[in-house]
């Protein structure tokens, strides 16, 4: 079990790590306004989301298994972490809490690109609607022709 635990973990990150790398190319997709990376980065990051759920059932999977029960709070998830270190070698009990603090990490630094995108993708959305009541405008001063 130990050794499937890792191995997920192992997965988790790597997984991570790819959508960071996807949610920092639409930050730059979304700020160049290319439309169209920005669509396969949408993609590129749904389908990696789907995959990253997965993993974490099944690592969810191992530690529900081994406390026996069904569910699990940042506490107990704590607990059994600490314990199952206390049971491994030392090098091994350093490379897992070295892999749960990289995922952290890359949690952390994912949300915070996210929110990032979230701002620019706002901003974008207010710069339109100020464009289009500049376009559509008043009566005497159109700058389009609302005819064509």
């Amino acid at each position: 079990m130990v050794r499937e635990l890792f191995e997920t973990m192992e997965q988790l990150r790597g997984k991570l790590e790819e959508l960071l790398g996807v949610v920092q190319s639409k930050r730059k997709a979304i700020v160049q306004r290319n439309f169209e990376e920005l669509e396969k980065c949408i993609a590129l990051e749904e389908r990696l989301i789907l995959e990253i759920k997965k993993i974490e059932t099944k690592r969810l999977g191992f530690l529900k298994e081994r406390i026996g029960e069904n569910k699990l709070t940042a506490e107990i998830v704590d607990k059994l972490s600490k314990e199952l270190a206390a049971e491994l070698p030392e090098r091994l009990a350093d490379h897992f809490f070295y892999l749960r603090q990289k995922i952290r990490e890359l949690g952390g630094r994912i949300n915070s690109v996210n929110e990032q995108n979230m701002y620019l993708v706002e901003n974008s959305r207010q710069m339109l609607k100020m464009l289009f009541a500049k376009l559509k405008g008043e009566k005497e001063s159109l700058i389009v022709n609302q005819k064509v």
